[in-house]
């Protein structure tokens, strides 16, 4: 038997061979894997950012077109003329002008720094007031809008849907002239915590009865619904109107306003700042920036907070949301008294 010594058969792998193999598949591994744990990181981020725009642009469109239907008065009328006094409809008056017995409360108010806002909803002022054991949420205020409502031809104290609340329910008409104050519809903006922590921006509303009209009983509390989760702040600056030109001169905060002689009469139109939170943890932990909820034009003046600086859950993405909302055609009262 002949043997060739220059030839052999692979028995197996030396220690060497082996570890090199084993440390290249462990980097072909990690490799892989930090593609795939990048690639997930960047589409919860991308789904989160999403997630983010539809939350701001669905809560900045809610709270302008509350606010715009506060400028909205059915100076058309429907019905045959009444003598103020009488108990009946409101009725159509020249040059714009509805006619009613009572005095308007202010269609646009608000507070400063409060969590829980309380108020008389049988109370014709319907003031809002902010009990001491109410704690705001990052200092955010309460925006309150009050608006009159539109009925249906055949029945004007039935609504048309129009004209709706922050719960989406229509709202009617007075049914009488002593009604035209209390009757108008109503939405509070505020931003408290749910059960777990978490901020949201909450709206209260008039309650209903079986036949889904709003209840103006005295003393009758206001429901709340959450709106949007994750809105850690709420501010509102308000565009104060001081030579009657319906220009706002200057914004100032609700604090500042409330010390005004004339206080909400001449509101022509607000600011509002918005900072939300993203609802998981896509973004890198680093230092929280400070966000300039006005911008760098409006400075902070009692009552008025315009700058935020994250404390929590810092892994959280945010965004501002800002808009400025213009009040036409505002409800005043000429001479505010019952005659």
């Amino acid at each position: 038997m002949y043997l060739n010594a220059g030839r052999h058969r692979q028995l197996g792998l030396s220690l060497v061979e082996l570890m090199v193999a084993m440390t290249l598949s462990l980097l072909l591994i990690m490799a892989a894997a930090a593609l795939y744990l990048t690639g997930r990181a960047n589409y919860n981020s991308i789904d989160d950012t999403t997630a983010l725009d539809e939350k701001g642009r669905f809560a900045v469109d809610t709270v302008v077109r509350i606010v715009r239907q506060a400028a909205w008065s059915n100076y058309a009328g429907n019905s045959a003329a009444a003598s103020p006094g009488a108990s009946g409809p409101p009725a159509p008056s020249p040059g714009g002008v509805m006619l009613t017995t009572t005095s308007l409360s202010p269609t646009i108010s608000g507070l400063d720094s409060c969590g829980a806002p309380a108020q008389d909803l049988g109370n014709p002022a319907q003031n809002l007031a902010c009990p001491a054991q109410a704690g705001a949420v990052n200092k955010s205020d309460v925006l309150q809008v009050r608006f009159f409502g539109s009925g249906t031809q055949q029945d004007r104290t039935v609504p048309d849907n129009s004209m709706i609340d922050c719960s989406g329910n229509g709202v009617a008409e007075p049914q009488a002239w002593e009604d035209a104050d209390l009757a108008r519809g109503m939405a509070v903006f505020y931003v408290s915590n749910d059960a777990g922590g978490m901020p949201q921006l909450m709206c209260g509303y008039r309650p209903r009865d079986a036949a889904n009209k709003e209840i103006l009983t005295a003393g009758t509390a206001y429901q709340a619904v959450s709106l949007i989760s994750g809105v850690e702040v709420f501010q509102v600056l308000y565009g104060m109107d001081t030579n009657f030109d319906q220009t706002p001169d200057r914004f100032l905060s609700a604090t500042e306003v409330l010390a005004l002689p004339t206080t909400w009469q001449n509101v022509v139109a607000i600011k509002i700042a918005m900072v939300l939170m993203g609802d998981t943890a896509s973004a890198s932990p680093q230092d929280p920036p400070t966000l300039r909820l006005f911008g760098r034009l409006f400075p902070g003046s009692p009552g008025n907070d315009t700058s935020f600086t994250p404390a929590t859950q810092l892994q959280r993405m945010r965004r501002l949301y800002t808009v400025t909302v213009q009040l036409r055609n505002m409800a005043t009262c000429t001479t505010c008294s019952p005659t």
